[in-house]
């Protein structure tokens, strides 16, 4: 067997030993807590890029506030010198849980982490470390959405600017806009030509205040062509969001006015947001998710631009005052999209969620198994493997599973793994993770076992290893424990699943899964 595959238990493990002899370096460097390791600290802004000098191996740490489920992406760039910067980002329990380094290498040595999803709200940290051999400067910047600012409002440009009703007033300059709504008027909008990107966008308006006699309503408008069409994003005083699109004067409610837990009645919005990716739109409040959508949706072009009105349809007076309108789409590498070093969470849900914003997988699919628990047994040096949802053959589906391995017999290299691409006993695709910290993709025909990616560096689950392939009909993609193992061509057109468990050594190895999952999706769904 080929040792790259990690198969082959003779000569391997002085070479992994070697391995995390060089890493344990870097290992330190992201591990240590802030105030050991990096003694400047600061505090990250949305928007507002920031600039620090760094020398070889030096770092700094930046703290910013964020929200469960929100998504938001981090860039450091190097400006001067000989850095190469490297973004590590650490929860609100000090764990890390996303990292970057040569986000385009070896074109960039700029470290950027796109639609990161953060799992809980507070303070968060984001270490900037320089792993070059040089002193230089890094320009760091916190963004809503995607990592790549398209285009931002020119509030001073008024006559790029149209406001519906004329009889609304507005004012634009000093960075601000403002709509005035006083009887008969009970909406208007301030609109721009800007044409949305078909395949991925984000837009975000910061709401400085808004006010109103009789309530209020705020919101984002698209694709507006006249009073006749358009779609719109709105929230309201009473805790309460909408989602409409009118074409022809004739209006489809894609999301009824209703009630939101992330929305507690009377509180003002400091943050709109839309982010389309995969045929789905996800909307925000104040950097909190409420939802998305993904019939219906509208399409070509259009203005885009902002929506006020009054909180009663027997009219008011509302003042609206917004700070910016932002458009950010996704980062482009030699090699097409970012493809995450990290995915953060255990649960479902969550994985699913991070997935479609990083579009791995399309906003559409379907749970389509759900083991609670197996276990396969390997008395001796080699697979032992058991099929999972019996003769069901998969092409396009996300994987995921967590496993606790147990061995006996002594010391020695052993592991377990998911199965898929099937084709018979002795026919498949395995991605596995071992006890020395050593994870890969191999692909088995016969006795031969083709190398395929390999990590020998990965950082040890907490309590639990977590497992998940992702098959988009071109490419596998394995994450070992949250982190990026690699990916290689599908073999096959489809295959069967199932469970395995791998031993370099003569040992008996029981590999315990639980929570065993497969979320699959048509062939024209779109990523």
């Amino acid at each position: 067997m080929d040792a790259r595959t990690g198969l082959n238990p003779s000569g391997t493990r002085v070479e992994r030993l070697l391995r995390h002899a060089r890493l344990l370096p870097l290992l330190l460097l992201i591990a240590l807590p802030g105030g050991l390791l990096a003694q400047q600290t600061g505090v990250l802004e949305y928007f507002q890029p920031v600039t620090g000098q760094l020398a070889a191996g030096d770092a700094r740490d930046w703290h910013f506030d964020a929200r469960a489920g929100s998504m938001l992406s981090l860039s450091a760039y190097a400006v001067t010198g000989g850095i190469d910067p490297r973004l590590d980002i650490f929860d609100v329990n000090d764990a890390l849980v996303a990292s970057n380094d040569d986000v385009d290498w070896p074109l960039s040595r700029n470290a950027v982490i796109e639609a990161f999803s953060p799992a809980g709200n507070g303070s968060y940290r984001v270490r900037v470390s320089n792993v070059g051999r040089a002193a230089g400067n890094y320009e760091l910047i916190l963004q809503e959405g995607w990592s790549t600012l398209a285009w931002q409002a020119d509030f001073d440009n008024t006559p790029a600017w149209d406001t519906r009703p004329d009889s609304v007033d507005s004012f634009l300059g000093e960075g601000r806009a403002v709509l005035s709504l006083e009887p008969p008027a009970t909406n208007a909008v301030l609109v721009r030509e800007l044409q949305l990107p078909g395949d991925a966008w984000a837009l975000h308006v910061p709401v400085t205040e808004v006010a109103g006699n009789r309530g209020w309503r705020v919101g984002i408008v698209t694709h507006w062509e006249s009073v006749r069409d358009w779609a719109r994003f709105m929230v309201d005083d009473q805790g309460r969001w909408q989602y409409l699109i009118s074409a022809a004067d004739v209006i489809s409610v894609l999301r009824g006015l209703a009630p939101h837990a992330a929305i507690q009645p009377g509180e003002k919005p400091e943050s709109l947001g839309q982010v389309f990716y995969g045929d789905a739109i996800e909307f925000f409040f104040n950097r909190k998710s409420l939802g998305r959508i993904v019939d219906g949706l509208p399409s070509g072009p259009g203005r885009t631009g902002l929506y006020a009105a009054t909180g009663s349809p027997d009219g008011g007076q509302v003042t609206a005052w917004y700070g910016g309108l932002r458009l950010t789409v996704p980062a482009q590498t030699h090699a097409g999209a970012i493809v995450p070093d990290w995915l953060s969470g255990t649960e479902r849900p969550a994985i699913l969620r991070q997935l479609r914003r990083h579009r791995l997988i399309p906003a559409v699919g379907a749970l389509a198994m759900n083991v609670p628990e197996s276990f396969v047994i390997s008395n001796r040096a080699g697979v032992s493997t058991l099929r999972l949802g019996g003769e069901n053959s998969f092409a396009r589906f996300a994987l995921g599973s967590v496993v606790e391995a147990q061995t006996r017999s002594g010391d020695g290299i052993a592991g377990c793994g998911l199965l898929l691409e099937t084709q018979g006993a002795e026919t498949y695709t395995l991605a596995w993770l071992d006890n020395s910290g050593s994870a890969g993709l191999s692909r088995r025909n016969g006795d031969a076992f083709a190398p395929g990616p390999l990590r020998a560096d990965l950082l040890p689950g907490v309590s639990a290893d977590h497992l998940l392939v992702i098959a988009d009909g071109e490419n596998l993609y394995f994450y070992a424990n949250h982190q990026y193992v690699g990916a290689q061509p599908v073999a096959v057109p489809s295959g069967t699943i199932g469970i395995a468990a791998v031993s370099f050594d003569n040992l008996m190895t029981t590999c315990n899964f639980r929570d065993t999952w497969i979320w699959d999706w048509p062939a024209d769904s779109v990523n």
